[in-house]
């Protein structure tokens, strides 16, 4: 309701807290473990290590796409040279699907219902 600025219902009966609800020292008392608290962004009091990071190589080409596992060709062939596969189900299902694909700039982007390109 307060996310929403929604009038209250009848019969639903509503306040705002000041303060908290509970008592931190009856929790206290009953054995359960209450640590203080300093504010909402309190320093962290674990100790780091000082071991330098791993760096991951990371190749600034793409990898060669196989035609076997790449997902992409059979759109690209369908949208480029209007190529099915020879399996109806298959054929049906691609050409289907396709109708959400577009090529932009020779790359294959999916378009939203809206035209916009993801």
């Amino acid at each position: 309701m307060a996310s929403a600025r929604a009038p209250v219902p009848p019969n639903i009966f509503a306040r705002d807290l000041r303060k908290p609800s509970i008592d931190c020292t009856s929790a206290a008392e009953d054995g359960s473990p209450v640590k203080p608290v300093e504010g909402p962004e309190a320093p962290s009091t674990a100790k780091t290590s000082a071991v330098e990071p791993k760096v991951m190589e990371i190749k600034a080409e793409p990898p060669e796409a196989d035609q076997g596992t790449d997902w992409r060709v059979p759109f690209l062939d369908y949208l480029i040279r209007g190529e099915l596969p020879t399996d109806r189900t298959k054929a049906r299902w691609l050409a289907r699907q396709a109708k959400t694909y577009i090529l932009y700039d020779r790359e294959l982007y999916r378009q939203s219902p809206l035209g916009v390109l993801q």
